[in-house]
């Protein structure tokens, strides 16, 4: 798949448009994160910087507002810098209600340069005695110093120094000293009583900081491991937060936009080490525990560990190990899996009016979530219901390539409620969905997996459709998600599935269902071997819905747990998410003990929603 063809970063700040690189001025003022950045805002490549400017109320979602900061001149570019509320109005250049917030860059034709605002960071007027320092360095870093009552900005020297300057008005600045052994964007704070510096690098020394000299009381160690670089935190915060570029040497190619950043993450010292956490929680992401296991995803062997939390979006993967003993930053530019959903389109009825309807529908929409490159094939009528199908699915950017159109009802699900308060379905007797027809553009697009389950294959039509994208793709792996639908199967059809499939996912209920008609064991593990040994089935999943569930694999059998959700109204949809999240990591490679985990995070979040 093209990178053009992908969607944006869902939890990764990107610019609308041009380059973007180091994280600028970070503050927190008024309930909202200000995030400024280095900016093209001409061309998706590194050059003519500005700062562009974003904000969030979540550290999950970022708004951009119009550029903040413009070079002087056009020979001048504006590097890194940080920024300062400046609460007690210490530089004078409040004019209002609010408190100036203060920059401090780069600018590379001059030094180290002030501008203010007073319109709260949206527009900057510049310091009219700039520059404030001119020294051969870069990427001015402003914090306060209780202790000595001095201003404190902390800059990169020429070659591989930070120096470190005081100031009582926030204007006028006086040397103090420098360390060697840190290199561009340095950060210097406070945590728990010890200060901690480091540099663009990520690497850091804990020590004393006395206003004027930083005494290291660690050999140096890294923060992160990976393309993270130039991290810096939220000045008038009270928490630790960070954020790093998320550097990405290949590129985005083909999108109007270029780089991200690194999800914001929380730092808290323990002992002589600083931990490395997600400073909010992205609904995707998901906590393995490798028992002992060695684990992969995505080609990369994961560290030893008690406990791993993976987060990933479109371009990057993040890992915090035992709850941020390390933090592992990844670009990811990977073979997205290419797969086929086949089956019923139809609608979902509710006494409260229609849904888009069908497993094979929803997996496809989460799989399309996951940036996965999916064909639908099913049938619609071409009623008026078909129409709206069709709608349907293109608001949910399902490609309609592969949705044929019959002269068949569109499938209608009736849904209601039995004596249990489980959902009960009744389906249109013959309808598009049973006339899927085995043409060439239908079995011919290449894929790695395809995915069907018994419902599509009430019909001879539809079930022959299917065993023609068998016999065309070979070494494609089948993924049957059962999905059980009375009076839609028999044990002939329930035989044929799991004599086609390797990869195999049922409830507990349809796991009893099967052990009946087909005289298997109902043990857990013991089924599903028997399964294996009777119709060669690779994985095989058995869901419990809140407890979790069953994988069992040729190398291991395991339980998962299922991921806890208050106040939960209902789970219509779960399934079909948990089979996308499942199915997308397996796909890719990834090891079953980190699908399962992904796919109980899918299923939450829909639960959730």
């Amino acid at each position: 798949m093209a990178t053009a063809d992908l969607e944006r970063p869902r939890y990764h700040f990107t610019a609308r448009c041009g380059w973007l690189n180091d994280p600028n001025g970070l503050f927190f003022r008024d309930g909202e994160y200000h995030l400024y950045f280095q900016h093209n805002p001409a061309a998706p490549h590194w050059g003519n910087l500005h700062w562009g400017h974003a904000v969030s109320d979540d550290l999950l979602h970022w708004r951009e507002l119009p550029t903040a900061l413009q070079p002087h001149s056009a020979k001048d570019q504006c590097y890194s810098g940080s920024a300062w509320v400046d609460l007690e109005n210490h530089a004078g250049f409040q004019t209002g209600d609010q408190p100036a917030i203060l920059v401090y860059y780069t600018s590379t034709g001059r030094g180290e340069c002030l501008a203010y605002s007073n319109d709260g960071g949206l527009t900057f007027r510049e310091y009219e005695n700039n520059p404030i320092i001119r020294h051969r360095g870069r990427d001015p870093r402003i914090l306060y110093h209780r202790e000595s009552g001095y201003y404190i900005l902390v800059v990169y020297e020429e070659f591989n120094f930070a120096a470190f300057y005081r100031s009582s008005n926030l204007k006028d600045w006086e040397f103090c000293s420098r360390i060697h052994g840190f290199f561009e964007c340095p950060e210097l704070f406070e945590l728990n009583g010890r200060w901690v510096l480091f540099g663009a690098n990520g690497r850091y020394s804990i020590g004393r900081f006395d206003g004027r000299e930083f005494h290291p009381e660690s050999l140096p160690a890294p923060l992160f491991e990976g393309e993270a670089y130039a991290g810096q935190s939220f000045s008038n915060c009270d928490r630790r937060i960070m954020i790093f570029w998320l550097r990405d040497r290949e590129g985005f190619a083909g999108l109007p936009y270029n780089q991200q950043m690194t999800l914001p993450v929380e730092l808290t010292l323990h002992d002589n080490t600083v931990r490395v956490n997600p400073a909010v929680i992205p609904p995707e992401a998901f906590v393995v525990r490798p028992e002992g296991r060695n684990l992969r995803l995505h080609g990369w062997e994961l560290p030893p560990a008690e406990e791993l939390l993976i987060v990933e979006d479109v371009f990057s993967l993040e890992i915090f190990v035992n709850s941020g003993e390390r933090y592992i930053v990844h670009p990811l530019h990977i073979h997205r899996p290419r797969i086929l959903s086949f089956g019923e389109i139809l609608i979902d009825r509710h006494p409260n009016g229609d849904r888009l309807g069908g497993a094979p529908v929803n997996l496809a929409a989460g799989l399309r979530e996951l940036n996965a490159e999916v064909q639908l094939t099913g049938a619609v009528g071409t009623d008026p219901e078909g129409d709206w199908l069709l709608a349907q699915l293109a608001e949910k950017k399902l490609s309609l390539e592969h949705v044929q159109r019959n002269d068949y009802p569109t499938m209608i699900a009736r849904v209601g409620r039995d004596a249990d308060g489980d959902n009960t379905f009744s389906f249109t007797p013959e309808s598009a969905s049973d006339h899927i027809h085995p043409d060439e553009k239908t079995i011919s697009s290449p894929v790695d997996v395809i995915c069907f389950g018994t419902l599509a294959q009430r019909s001879p039509e539809s079930a022959a459709t299917l065993a023609a994208l068998k016999d065309k793709h070979p070494d494609a792996r089948f993924f049957c998600d059962l999905n059980l639908r009375a009076p839609f199967y028999n044990e002939r059809t329930i035989r044929h599935c799991l004599q086609l499939a390797h990869w195999v996912k049922l409830s507990a209920g349809e796991a009893a269902i099967l052990a009946g008609i087909l005289n298997l064991p109902t043990a857990p593990e013991a089924f599903c071997q028997e399964c294996a040994n009777r119709y060669g089935v690779e994985v095989l999943v058995i869901t419990r819905g809140p407890d979790g569930g069953d994988v069992w694999t040729r190398e291991e059998f395991f339980h998962f747990e299922a991921i806890p959700v208050p106040a939960v109204t209902g789970t219509v949809g779960a399934g079909d998410a948990f089979s996308a999240g499942f199915l997308y990591y397996l796909a890719c490679g990834a090891s079953p003990r980190i699908a399962a985990a992904a796919g109980s995070a899918r299923a939450a979040m829909v639960i959730a929603r």
